[in-house]
């Protein structure tokens, strides 16, 4: 969408932004397996195109995973900054999960 004033505030997460436009393309594919050794994966491909008439500079792109562990309103995630493993984790605040 190349028009800015077509966007509302309420798109995305960040609550939309109007200026300047990223004019990005991104394609996304999904998928898993039902392979013994593979059933607990998710495996995924990103492809992010640069549409606009700029070079995109200084460029950096992040996944936030929000997992529910049982009942969602009680968990709370976190990664190892430490240790250079690249560990996420996410666990119930309480020992007490209605789910």
């Amino acid at each position: 969408m190349r028009n800015a004033s077509a966007r509302n505030s309420g798109e995305g997460f960040g609550g939309g932004i109007n200026a300047p436009l990223l004019y990005a393309e991104l394609h996304f594919t999904a998928w898993c397996y039902n392979t013994p050794g593979l059933e607990d994966l998710q495996f995924v491909n990103w492809v992010l195109i640069n549409k606009g008439d700029s070079a995109w500079r200084r460029t950096f792109t992040g996944v936030v995973v929000d997992p529910d562990l049982g009942d969602g309103n009680d968990d709370y995630i976190g990664c190892d900054t430490v240790n250079n493993i690249n560990l996420g984790y996410c666990y119930n605040a309480t020992n007490n999960d209605a789910m």
